[in-house]
């Protein structure tokens, strides 16, 4: 019976991943909150579906993302339309 190149290494892999879950004694990246928990790591504002702004705003959902910032889907509740809204990278302000 002729082994094949890739089950070899799956079962290489296999092995690893075994033997690296019982060692489980490697330290842990610690998490690092920046602005109380409403930024990720590159300092942009973590968007949330469904959050509110001063009853004016509600966040649908995220639109897209750049290096400048995100832009966000918004439900306007003064006008009862949507629109863009943008969302700056305070990394790009300092």
């Amino acid at each position: 019976m002729s082994t094949c190149l890739f089950q070899v290494y799956y079962a290489k892999k296999k092995r690893k991943q075994q033997a690296a879950a019982q060692d489980d004694t490697r330290p842990q990246k610690e998490r690092k909150v920046f602005n109380d928990g409403y930024d990720d790591n590159n300092y942009d504002y973590i968007i949330r579906n469904g959050e509110k702004w001063n009853d004016r705003y509600e966040i649908d959902s995220l639109i897209g993302k750049g290096s400048f910032g995100q832009v966000g889907l918004v439900l306007m509740f003064l006008v009862l339309t949507c629109g863009a809204f943008r969302f700056m990278s305070k990394a790009r302000l300092r």
